[in-house]
């Protein structure tokens, strides 16, 4: 038995960690998890714990911090550390950072099990695919992928006690997500969905569904355990296949009948019937990209494969059926002119979008958007990884209006809402950013995430308050 300790930096439960933890545990070994904290005591709490070896899935951007941590933690305490998720995947070369000892790419559960063999002393390193090692001399070796999970069913269902045990406030939250497919058949330039196509080509099926009783089999389990409200499928195409779709909504009506909310494309909700059931079954509300209100933009720079014709009809069904929307948007894209950012709004008030929320594009090094915007001089040749920050709130696009857009981001929500105040916010983005305008946005990311997740105002306002003063300050 090998014990495992899961390192990461924000209190969020994330489904990639529950998934590897539930594998892990399923084969006999031990898991917790600790959220990075600047406490004295956190290195003993590693310590106390007394792990085989360190887990952390990582995004890029924030992978910077976790690099540094590592650095600093093996300074007292000499752990191997693996590294999981979608900055090793598509930059393994983080490997060759002297803190990281291990990575993982791809899907992990089936490699994490077999990591853990190889800790133990039962298997070789060199036999495990989607792991990346270093050899005697240090070399850093990189195994090849092996086939995609066929079978999602065959995973055991999210082990969501990794946050539970240590934050029980997160298991208060109403509101919980379940993933029912894993894929996106798309191809946005701004996501690395087609590298990782590239990454798995010829390793089996790309888009793959749960069955609906499986889905419904993990529901009603966590829903025994734990305060339950509100469902979330966060999964890119949970509205993709209208058989599947179909028959699980039926199922969820009978056997569940409790209220969710999802993700969608424009395209996949653009006919009445899907919409119809989708409210039949009990969404409360839906969230899809508009992106950029001028189809050119949207359709060749962005690469959505999206008509302005589908988002409309698609708005137009979900009124019908007052299934309340939301939309997300982005702005600050290589070659956009504050025209083309006013036609995003403009587009948002068009299909009366309850809850759109925009941000300024950050390109992900070596996504199709990014060596886009290199090539046309929208972004410096030298703009890799390495100065890669996250979201942050200016954009690294060069362009002749920064301002605007930065200032747009604050006013996105009221100018949708409020179309008659749209002819002031013209004027009143080209004043210097300011506290007040911060506010703005922040009020408005935060309206719109709790409306995805069907929590009121004061409810989240408490939950805020609560989650601050335990686990911030």
């Amino acid at each position: 038995m090998a014990r495992f300790l899961f390192l990461q930096n924000v209190l969020f439960e994330y489904i990639g960690p529950m998934y590897i933890s539930a594998m892990l545990k399923a084969k006999g070994h031990e898991c917790d998890l600790l959220i990075i904290s600047s406490k004295k005591d956190f290195l003993n709490q590693i310590k106390n714990y007394s792990p085989d070896a360190i887990l952390i899935s990582a995004t890029t951007g924030p992978h910077i911090d976790y690099v540094e941590f590592i650095r600093k933690m093996k300074k007292e305490i000499d752990l191997p550390v693996l590294m999981g998720g979608p900055h090793p995947t598509f930059f393994p070369q983080i490997l060759e950072e002297e803190a990281i000892d291990y990575i993982c790419v791809g899907e992990g559960e089936k490699a994490t099990v077999e990591f853990a063999e190889a800790i133990e002393g039962k298997r070789s390193f060199k036999d495990i695919a989607n792991l990346g090692y270093k050899d005697e001399n240090g070399k850093a070796v990189y195994n090849p992928v092996r086939n995609f999970i066929e079978n999602l069913d065959e995973v055991p269902f999210a082990d969501r006690t990794l946050y539970y045990k240590r934050y029980p406030d997160l298991a208060r939250y109403p509101t919980k997500r379940f993933l029912t497919t894993r894929g996106c058949p798309y191809n946005c330039s701004f996501c690395y969905n087609y590298a990782y196509k590239e990454l798995y080509k010829n390793k089996g099926r790309y888009v793959r569904s749960r069955s609906a009783e499986n889905i419904i089999e993990e529901i009603l389990e966590v829903k025994k355990k734990y305060p339950l409200k509100t469902v979330r499928f966060p999964d890119d195409s949970f509205t993709l296949d209208k058989e599947w779709l179909y028959d699980f909504l039926e199922k969820y009506k009978k056997e569940i009948d409790m209220p969710f909310t999802c993700l969608a494309r424009a395209n996949e909700v653009d006919d009445e019937e899907t919409v119809k059931q989708l409210k039949e079954a009990g969404c409360i509300n839906i969230f899809f990209g508009v992106e950029s209100g001028n189809e050119e933009i949207r359709n060749k720079i962005l690469c959505k494969a999206l008509s302005d014709e589908s988002i409309i009809k698609a708005a137009s069904f979900l009124r019908k059926y007052k299934l309340p929307f939301g939309t997300y948007n982005m702005v600050g894209l290589p070659g956009e002119t504050l025209k083309d950012c006013f036609s995003t709004i403009e587009m948002n008030q068009r299909i009366h979008s309850l809850y759109p929320t925009c941000s300024i594009l950050q390109p992900y090094p070596k996504t199709t958007i990014a060596s886009y915007a290199q090539q046309h001089g929208f972004l410096s040749e030298n703009y890799d990884v390495d100065n890669f920050q996250g979201m942050i709130s200016g954009t690294m696009i060069k362009s002749d209006h920064e301002r605007e857009v930065r200032n747009l981001v604050s006013f996105f929500l009221v100018s949708t809402r409020f179309p008659a105040l749209f002819p002031l916010i013209k004027k009143l983005i080209k004043l210097p950013p300011n506290p007040f305008y911060k506010l703005l946005a922040f009020a408005s990311v935060s309206v719109v995430r709790l409306k995805s997740q069907n929590i009121n105002f004061l409810e989240g306002l408490k939950l805020g308050f609560r989650f601050y003063k335990k686990y911030v300050k």
